[in-house]
């Protein structure tokens, strides 16, 4: 079984939720609530493949909702986790896909 893209790598999520925290607080909108918390140090530790898909995904959406898409950049194979697909449901999603570098 081939192992399927999850998440960006840890340091690469941190930085990615930064930058979406900056961009928020400088758009002046109460309105939008924050990003979603990655899933990082502790949080890496005891999720399994699943749960990383997961909020990796949560997160995708949530920039694109409120329009901070481009803020999410494409990043290399080098820079993501790829894990078990079993464990998994991001398997084939367009989204996710297209942010790795060519």
């Amino acid at each position: 079984m081939s192992e399927v893209f999850i998440c960006p790598l840890p340091q690469i999520w941190n930085e990615i939720h930064q930058n979406l925290t900056v961009a928020l607080e400088n758009n002046f909108s109460e309105s939008i609530p924050k990003p979603p918390i990655p899933l990082i140090l502790n949080g890496w530790t005891f999720s399994s493949d699943q749960d990383k898909s997961s909020r990796w995904k949560e997160t995708l959406n949530w920039a694109e909702k409120y329009g901070f898409i481009d803020l999410i950049p494409k990043f290399s194979k080098t820079e993501s986790y790829f894990g078990n697909p079993s464990d998994t449901y991001n398997y084939g999603d367009d989204l996710v896909s297209e942010l790795f570098e060519d």
